[in-house]
């Protein structure tokens, strides 16, 4: 019997450590992002914003659209996605609690085209000292 109390004993004691270190202190936010005809959204970036701090967290869709960002500290926050050709979108108040793997998915919305046009070159000065052209 006193036998059995000492096993029972070393065995609680040499499992506890490994217990302890099994509990989590942050939580992830995960999810898939698509488009309108439900076809995956291949590197749109996925920005976690925790309101109290204005800490961001970024991801990257994969080949699946899928995106993890892992290890938040738990707290508020906001979700932004966006990828090019697409409107972004975001997700408000977001609560994340210790240990929780959340799942938060999007489908993005055609944004319109910006074109961008620079335009370069030096402007010809006239020679005011001559009537000439």
């Amino acid at each position: 019997m006193r036998l059995n109390r000492i096993l029972v004993t070393l065995l609680l004691t040499l499992c506890i450590p490994v217990l302890s270190f099994a509990q989590r202190t942050t939580a992830n936010v995960s999810g898939t992002i698509v488009d309108p005809s439900g076809a995956v959204v291949v590197g749109a970036t996925v920005t976690a914003n925790e309101t109290a701090t204005n800490r961001s967290t970024t991801a990257v869709t994969n080949e699946t659209g899928f995106y993890l960002v892992p290890n938040l500290p738990p707290g508020n926050y906001e979700l932004k996605v966006e990828a090019p050709g697409f409107q972004a979108s975001i997700e408000k108040d977001l609560v994340l609690v210790v240990g929780e793997s959340a799942t938060s998915n999007f489908s993005l919305k055609v944004g319109s085209a910006v074109n961008v046009v620079t335009v370069q070159g030096q402007a010809v000065q006239p020679d005011v000292r001559s009537s000439t052209v």
